[in-house]
């Protein structure tokens, strides 16, 4: 039983291997950091809002008061302007709070105060308008 020899030959094959490991460490950002990439980014937005030469824009305009009826607290307000020479006219009615309390500058503000928002609704209003095609390239390329 003993007599036979088997041999038995193995293959030992090497493989060569860097003996140096390389670790690269990957942390979340800090706040310090986060804080300094958003003062980075302010920076460079302020820079490029600099680079940008606007021109001048002129308003001209004249406003038109009246009053509708003698007995009537609502009042018509007519406005012609012209923006950079393009010409625009408002027309709208306005009520005013108590006719016998006008003298009271309150009232006066208020009064003032809801022509200057109906203008300015108005005239933002003509103003996208008339620049519809700019609004929809410049939304559209974003």
């Amino acid at each position: 039983m003993f007599d036979k020899k088997i041999i038995q030959q193995t293959r030992t094959k090497y493989v060569p291997y860097e003996k140096s490991v390389t670790v690269t460490e990957k942390r979340a950002p800090t706040d310090e950091s986060v804080k300094l990439l958003n003062e980075f980014q302010d920076k460079s937005l302020e820079n490029l809002i600099k680079t940008v030469k606007i021109s001048n824009n002129v308003v001209d305009g004249v406003l038109f008061l009246f009053q509708i009826q003698a007995a009537c607290f609502q009042r018509k307000f007519v406005f012609i302007f012209k923006i950079n020479g393009v010409e625009y006219k408002i027309e709208d009615n306005y009520d005013i709070d108590n006719v016998l309390h006008f003298s009271n500058s309150r009232n006066v503000d208020n009064t003032v105060n809801k022509i200057i928002s109906k203008l300015s609704e108005k005239i933002v209003v003509h103003l996208f308008q008339s620049n519809l095609d700019f609004w929809k390239e410049a939304i559209s390329t974003r």
